[in-house]
């Protein structure tokens, strides 16, 4: 029985709608074993006719009959396991995995077919044996000459043993000598099996041929028999399916194989790794702040470990209080100035252009620096600043070191109220700033010996201030006015503005008697001045001492010269209200109740701190939620279509195993097991980093960000939505570059 026969069989090619012919009407058998050549010009069909003989391209009429089986209805499978069982092609341009050694060229037929492991190496070693190349067998096929590379697809047919073998100009990219060879290798092979080699040139063939057949203008013009030849039974390869070791072994092999293809997908890998890391971990980070967050909105110092107090008679908050107080197991340290810490310095050094917005915090919570050192005199100061300023002072981070800033309280009224502070370190924080709830950017870290400067400003601009003249009383509201300290002028006296004449008897205040009265929370205060003189343009510099040019901001505030005594009198107060901090939230309770027994009023940080989680914040987090989503769906477009441009390069290994039997399935499960160690390697690397910076043997605030936010858990979920996303890419790719046979897909520019 004929192994082929072709009966009334046309090929036709339609090119965009243009109809060319391939050949047409072919009727021809073929029978095993025989040396059959088919020959003719360029363009006359016979490449085309051995496309569809072995299976490579279909046909649109007649029909072609496979060991008398009709395959007219074949479809793509039927095809793949066609060629499976019978065919195995060597090709003019050698169609070898460039980046395999020789060894593995004929291996990969073989696991292919399904051969075991332990039966594979012997028959690919004796193939190799048999065409010469035993001595390169570990050479890269890219290396090998074009005879070599000839011989290493016969190896390949040797090793498969297919009853059908094809060659398609065989030996037109070789030199004579190695023409010969290989011409003399494939009619060894005719001897047990079928061979069919396209040729154009006849001198190659001589005394090899069984048979000739010539083509011309896709017809068949002659077919020549020179040699009868005994026909014999046709063995069809009994392949297996691949195994999924052998699937795992190819699809490793294939990640490594090619470095810039491995260094290209794991970099985008990397990529999409991190986006999805920080989406994710920005998602969880927004639901714990909006779900956990407490806030009080007149706090700037919201901790769970604070405690406010105050003396229940009133009295002012001494140092021995402080002492004993800081005695008290669990506390961890008290903060005399607690009427800072929820205000705001203004820090700047204009000569550099540079200017911090600061919150308060003691120098007793310092414990270490990130630039510069501790502060060792008590005009020295530590600021915690975000990353971002860090980065810009960073090249030149010396000059703003151990170097004066001004400081001023925010909003102070009186901008002569300023302090010179010696910055020694810097604190950089890994925190981002949450501005919804928290104004101030930085921290200053001050000492005791600074905010007692600060404090007679703290009271004056936080008290309320009456001014009684010629018997009746008037708020800061009634009249605004400023005091100030003068040290030329005696105690009890004052020299105020000519403004203030209007509320004195006969608009004359020289004289006079005005009482100053300071009022706050803590303490009230009152004084009563004589008015020694009144100041106008003319007079101010004799009567005050100070630069005529001060005159107009003292006038338009009305300003109050009184003795310096006097004013320390009404402002200089210590402290009445304190901050303690203790170790752990959980001893707030008790120690609360301790300092109610010790005669202070408390206030209880954590109890005055309310939920945040409002319908408006959910509907935030869910449109950040959707937002994000929407950012990894397009970055999973993006980055496939540049891993699309990436595995391309790869239509020809595709096109290459589906010749040597992969069905597309197999093709799918290796492009899968590649991309697969990709993204693991990839989140592997990840991993490795956010180690490396839970241990600080590296610094990257990226990652350190992600790990303050993720449990297990969330890394399992991240690790599965990689896994699926890589899954989505290959099979998204799979569906286009397997949807055409073997050589339409590598003729394809549209993949």
């Amino acid at each position: 029985m004929d192994i082929i026969k072709l009966k009334g069989v046309s090929k036709f090619y339609n090119n965009k709608g243009s109809i060319s012919l391939g050949f047409s009407k072919v009727n021809l058998s073929f029978t095993s074993p025989s040396f059959t050549v088919i020959t003719g010009e360029s363009g006359s069909g016979k490449s085309t006719l051995l496309n569809v003989i072995s299976g490579l391209d279909t046909y649109e009429e007649g029909e072609m009959y496979i060991n008398g089986s009709e395959t007219s209805h074949f479809s793509q499978e039927d095809y793949e396991e066609y060629r499976r069982k019978y065919i195995c092609n060597i090709f003019q341009d050698f169609n070898l995995i460039g980046s395999y050694t020789v060894y593995q060229n004929v291996e990969l037929s073989l696991i292919l077919a399904g051969f075991k492991k332990k039966n594979i190496k012997a028959r690919v070693l004796d193939a190799i044996e048999k065409v010469g190349l035993t001595r390169l067998k570990n050479t890269k096929a890219s290396n090998l000459s074009g005879g070599e590379k000839q011989r290493t697809s016969i190896a390949r047919a040797l090793a498969l043993s297919s009853p059908i073998i094809v060659a398609d100009e065989p030996t037109g990219n070789i030199d004579r000598k190695s023409a010969r060879e290989i011409m003399h290798l494939l009619h060894e092979l005719s001897k047990t099996r079928l061979v069919i080699v396209v040729t154009h040139n006849t001198e190659d063939i001589k005394g090899y041929a069984d048979r000739i057949i010539t083509m011309s203008d896709g017809k068949v013009v002659e077919d020549k028999k020179i040699n009868n030849t005994k026909e014999k039974e046709t063995n069809v390869l009994n392949y297996k399916n691949i195994s999924l070791f052998n699937k795992i072994r190819l699809g490793i092999r294939n990640t490594f194989n090619i470095k810039y293809k491995f260094v290209l997908l794991v970099f985008i890998y990397l990529i999409l790794t991190l986006a999805c890391f920080f989406s994710y971990s920005s998602i969880r980070k927004n639901e714990s702040n909006l779900k956990n967050a407490k806030v009080n909105m007149m706090l700037k110092d919201t901790s769970k470990k604070r405690i406010i107090i105050s003396k229940k008679d009133k009295s002012e908050i001494i140092d021995d209080d402080i002492k004993k107080l800081e005695s008290i197991k669990h506390v961890n340290y008290v903060n005399k100035n607690d009427m800072f810490i929820d205000g705001v310095f203004d820090i700047d050094r204009e000569e550099d252009n540079i200017y911090f917005y600061s919150k308060y915090k003691s120098n007793k919570e310092l414990k270490k620096v990130d630039v510069g050192d501790l502060p060792k005199s008590s005009n020295d100061a530590v600021i915690k600043i975000s990353n971002a300023e860090y980065k810009s002072m960073k090249k030149n981070i010396n000059k703003y070191l151990n170097v004066p800033y001004k400081i001023y309280l925010e909003n102070d009224p009186d901008s002569n109220n300023t302090y010179n502070i010696n910055v020694t370190g810097f604190i950089i924080s890994k925190d981002s700033n949450n501005y919804m709830f928290d104004d101030a950017r930085d921290i200053v870290y001050l000492s005791d010996n600074i905010l007692n400067f600060f404090r007679k400003s703290y009271y004056l601009n936080n008290s309320n201030k009456y001014i009684t003249i010629n018997n009746k009383t008037y708020s800061s509201d009634d009249i605004f006015y400023l005091i100030k300290p003068l040290e030329s002028i005696e105690s009890g006296k004052a020299i105020v503005s000519e403004e203030l004449n209007s509320y004195c008897d006969k608009e004359e205040c020289t004289n006079k008697n005005i009482s100053l009265k300071i009022e706050n929370a803590y303490f009230t205060e009152e004084k009563v001045f004589n008015v020694k003189n009144v100041y106008n343009s003319s007079n101010f510099k004799k009567l005050t001492g100070l630069a005529k040019e001060l005159y107009d901001e003292a006038s338009s505030n009305n300003t109050i010269f009184i003795n310096e005594n006097d004013y320390n009198e009404l402002y200089d107060k210590g402290t009445f209200q304190a901050s303690v901090f203790v170790d752990n939230v959980k001893s707030v309770k008790t120690i609360d109740k301790e300092l109610e027994s010790l005669n202070y009023n408390t206030i209880n940080v954590k109890d005055t701190l309310t939920k945040n989680y409002t319908a408006y914040n959910v509907i935030s987090l869910t449109v950040i939620k959707i937002l994000y989503v929407i950012s990894i769906i397009i970055l999973f477009f993006v980055c496939y279509a540049v891993i699309k441009i990436i595995l391309n390069s790869r239509k020809k290994y595709f096109s290459i195993i589906r010749i040597l039997g992969a069905t597309k399935g197999v093709c799918k499960d290796l492009l899968n097991i590649e991309l697969l160690v990709d993204v693991n390697i990839s989140y592997l690397i990840i991993i490795v980093l956010i180690m490396l910076t839970k241990r600080n043997i590296i610094n990257i605030d990226y990652l350190d960000t992600l790990i303050k936010y993720l449990k297990l858990k969330d890394y399992i979920i991240l690790y599965i939505v990689l896994i699926l996303m890589s899954l989505l890419i290959s099979m998204r790719y799979s569906r286009k570059i397997f949807k055409y046979s073997p050589l339409e897909t590598e003729r394809r520019e549209d993949l």
